[in-house]
C-alpha cells in the first residue's frame, strides 16, 4: 500500500499535524485559495484530485487533509469518489485543529474493485 498525503489548501498556522507531530504533505491541491465563484473553485478542485489520482498506484491510501469545510474540499472529495477507473484506493479526510496541533479524521471512502 502506497500512503500519500494531500492538503486542500494550505493556510496560515493551519498545516496538518497528528498528536502534535507535522504531517509532511506530498501534494497541495492548491498552494493559495482560488479566488471568484464557489462552482468554480468545485471544478477546479475535482478536477485536480482527479489528475492526482491518476498519478497514484491502484493502492493506495490518501489522507487529505483541510482546514475548512468549503467547495475545495468538497470538489477533492467528489473527484475521490468519481474517479472511473476503480481500484482499492482509500480516501481518509482529515479537519485539521490547528490549536491542539491535531487532525480530526471526518470521512473515509474506498473504491470498490471492479
Amino acid at each position: 500500500m502506497h500512503y500519500f498525503n494531500v492538503v486542500v489548501c494550505p493556510e496560515k498556522n493551519k498545516l496538518p499535524y497528528l498528536q502534535g507531530n507535522f504531517v509532511r504533505p506530498h501534494l497541495y491541491l492548491f498552494e493559495d485559495r482560488p479566488t471568484g465563484i464557489q462552482d468554480d473553485a468545485y471544478s477546479l478542485s475535482y478536477n485536480k484530485m482527479q489528475h492526482f489520482i491518476a498519478t497514484t498506484p491502484h493502492q493506495a491510501h490518501i489522507n487529505l487533509y483541510a482546514a475548512r469545510m468549503d467547495s475545495l474540499l468538497k470538489g477533492a472529495v467528489d473527484g475521490f469518489v468519481h474517479y472511473r477507473s476503480r481500484s482499492s484506493r482509500r480516501l481518509l479526510v482529515w479537519m485539521i485543529d490547528s490549536l491542539q496541533k491535531d487532525s480530526k479524521a471526518l470521512s473515509y471512502y474506498q473504491h470498490a474493485i471492479e
